[in-house]
Order: structure tokens, then C-alpha cells, then sequence
């Protein structure tokens, strides 16, 4: 991009997009590539927009915003040197904001001056009445490398889920134990590594997706889980898992995507799609949607918990219809009474071999003023870890 850009003949496209679902790790990659310009002695400035693009622009430089556009020209015109913008979260502004930043973006195209680096969750990107709106002009900007079939424009860079290279480096970056099965499949995606490093750190061991209570704590929890680190809350996750009943309803794992669109309102759909819970595939029948697979055992389970228990039988026996692979792992679940401890009792032994890893939690995420909310559960690991 940065050749192509700087290269003196032809039009220039000047946007490189970057697009990924949620927690895929944008915001790092952006952070880190303009950290890594200014190293090289570029000209960068690292714009979060959920901070307001104009007004962080005027704010810096004491001018109004058409003055500072202007100004990059001027810069580039005298020193030859361009201005390297990175916009991160088009996708965490409202609409009216997303116009504004757009006829900003429309008046810097394929210009040398300045370089747009421009962060959006995909779906936003695909299905956003404002973002689509200035399609014609963003498609003469992208600098393009990647097509994806659902999106009607080019894109830079598009985030997927880790490589085994890469789970395995991040794996070591967090100093955890190997991981496997469904835990490994689990982390391939950042915001779920980081969430199982984080209740590593916390409980001195791994997340136990075979135990009921751990799985509802990592993936629904109220504190920080899965859905809670998506923005799928209250609301939201109501209307997730009453999706999930349409699924049921419907007997089968694909769904056609008007099947639910009357159910649910388009930002929440965007936040819970973009969240990989619910993957989407077009056909000839038109768009379909299901469950995430890495997810759906516990999604449904939990779903099935929010059913009349005078029902839950029957809309057990339906979800395994559908999905049979899951049948002995739901009876197990049903059959297992929930207890109230995240981690089963600690032993001596466990704590001796917890007490490391305890002691790097202490440090990393419970400085010593936020004691007080130290879990009774935490506490009484930590207390075992001393001794």
C-alpha cells in the first residue's frame, strides 16, 4: 500500500480498510502499524472515532476541520512528506456521525497529501445505510487486495480466526498450557484467548467446558464473559437466544435470514452477528443463517434455560433433532446439578500449583486498591496459594 501510495504517477487510491468481527483484534493491528510508522519517522495520527473525528482534529491543531484538510495539502505540497490518518471504530459511532466522517474521508479522495487507514466491523461495512450511501466513492479510495463474496466492496485486509502458528504464539505470549478440543477451537478467536488467559490468570487453571457452572461463568456470565465482552447483554441477548428458539422452531441449523428479520432490530443483529455467534451463508435460496458450531452446544443449552421448566423436555428433545452430535452432552448437562463455586473445591495441591500463576493475577489484574472486589471464591483460592 505504502508503495503504491507514494508512488509519483497515476491516481492514487489512498484508503486501506481493515475489516473484521468483533474482537478480532482491528484495533491492535491498527495501534500497531502506527506505532510502527512512527518508529520509521512518518507523520501519523491515531484517531479513535467513538471520540469524535472533528473534534479531536480541531482540539490538536486549534483550527477548524476544513482548515486542517486543507493544511495536510500544504504540508505534502512544501515537505513532500504525507499525512498517515488512522480512523479506528467506524462501527462504534451512530449514523449521523458515520455521514460526517465519510464527507470527510469523500473530500481527502486520492489525494498524495493524506493516508487513510480505516477501521470497520464487516457487517457494519455490508449492511450500514450510510456507509453504503458513499460506496461509489469509497470504491475509487480502497486500496484492494481482498474480495469477500457478501461485501460489495474491496477490501484491504480482512481478520480471520488465528492459524495454528499464531494460536501457538499467542498461546506462549500468555504463558498457558496447551490447549485442546473445544478450548483450542475456542481460542482461535483474540477475545476469546484473551478471555481464557484471563481466567487462567484469575483461577489458576483452565476454563472447564465440561462443568456446567464454568461454562455459563465463561460464556454468559454477568461479569466478563464470551457474550458480556461482545456487547451482548440485556437486550441484546435476550433477542439472541429468542433467535436461537426461531432456529428450534424452524427444525433445521440453517434458518433463512427473513425467517427472524422481523424479530430483531439491524444493530443488534450487526453486534451479535459480527460477534461470530451466528455465521451467514447465501445460496439459492437466498441468506442463511445458523450457530456458530464452536458455540452452539452451550448456546443452546443456555437458550433452553430460559424455556417454562414444564416445556424445557420437549424443546430439549427438538434441539436434538436437529443437532444430534450434541445429544449426550446436553443430557449431561441436564443431568448434573449446577453448583455455586466457579472452581470445584481447592485442594493443597491445587493451590501449591495454582499459587504462581495466582501471584501473576495479583500483579496483572488485582492491584492491591481493587481488593474489595475479590470474589469470596477468589479469596478463598488466594488465601490457599499463601499457605
Amino acid at each position: 500500500f505504502m508503495d503504491e501510495f507514494t508512488y509519483p504517477i497515476g491516481k492514487v487510491r489512498n484508503m486501506f480498510l481493515v475489516l473484521a468481527d468483533a474482537g478480532m483484534g482491528k484495533t491492535w493491528l491498527m495501534s500497531h502499524l502506527a506505532s510502527k510508522m512512527v518508529d520509521d519517522d512518518e507523520i501519523v495520527f491515531f484517531i479513535p472515532l467513538r471520540y469524535g473525528l472533528r473534534e479531536q482534529l480541531e482540539q490538536f491543531f486549534n483550527k477548524d476541520i476544513f482548515q486542517v484538510l486543507n493544511m495536510f495539502d500544504d504540508i505534502y505540497s512544501k515537505f513532500k512528506r504525507p499525512i498517515y490518518l488512522f480512523l479506528d471504530g467506524l462501527d462504534e459511532i451512530g449514523g449521523d456521525e458515520i455521514k460526517e466522517v465519510l464527507r470527510y474521508i469523500s473530500m481527502l479522495k486520492n489525494k498524495r497529501s493524506t493516508a487513510i487507514i480505516l477501521s470497520c466491523r464487516s457487517p457494519d461495512w455490508r449492511s450500514s445505510d450510510e456507509i453504503r450511501e458513499k460506496y461509489d466513492d469509497l470504491k475509487q479510495m480502497i486500496f484492494a487486495i481482498v474480495q469477500d463474496p457478501l461485501i460489495e466492496t474491496e477490501t484491504s485486509v480482512k481478520l480471520e480466526t488465528f492459524t495454528e502458528d499464531e494460536l501457538n504464539a499467542a498461546s506462549k505470549k500468555y504463558d498457558l498450557p496447551k490447549l485442546e478440543g473445544e478450548l483450542r477451537e475456542l481460542a482461535r478467536r483474540p477475545y476469546i484467548l484473551r478471555l481464557i488467559a484471563e481466567w487462567y490468570w484469575q483461577n489458576g487453571k483452565l476454563p472447564n467446558l465440561d462443568n456446567v457452572q464454568e461454562f455459563k461463568e465463561f460464556v454468559a456470565g454477568t461479569r466478563d464473559s464470551i457474550l458480556t465482552r461482545m456487547n451482548i447483554t440485556g437486550m441484546k441477548r435476550e433477542l439472541l437466544y429468542t433467535i436461537i428458539h426461531k432456529i428450534i422452531e424452524f427444525g433445521d441449523k440453517k434458518v433463512p435470514l427473513r425467517y427472524i428479520i422481523d424479530i430483531i432490530d439491524k444493530e443488534s443483529f450487526n453486534i451479535i452477528q459480527s460477534s461470530g455467534i451466528l455465521l451467514i451463508h447465501e445460496d439459492a435460496s437466498g441468506i442463511m443463517i445458523e450457530l456458530n458450531p464452536i458455540l452452539a452446544k452451550y448456546l443452546l443449552y443456555l437458550s433452553s434455560e430460559s424455556i417454562p421448566k414444564s416445556e424445557r423436555e420437549d424443546y430439549l428433545k427438538k434441539i436434538t433433532t436437529i443437532y444430534p452430535e450434541y445429544k449426550k452432552d446436553l443430557e449431561r448437562y441436564t443431568s448434573i446439578p449446577t453448583e455455586k463455586l466457579i472452581v470445584s473445591p481447592v485442594t493443597k495441591v491445587e493451590a501449591k500449583k495454582a499459587k504462581p500463576e495466582i501471584q501473576k493475577a495479583k500483579k496483572l489484574i488485582i492491584p492491591a486498591e481493587e481488593k474489595a472486589l475479590i470474589t469470596k471464591e477468589e479469596e478463598k483460592i488466594l488465601s490457599f496459594a499463601e499457605k
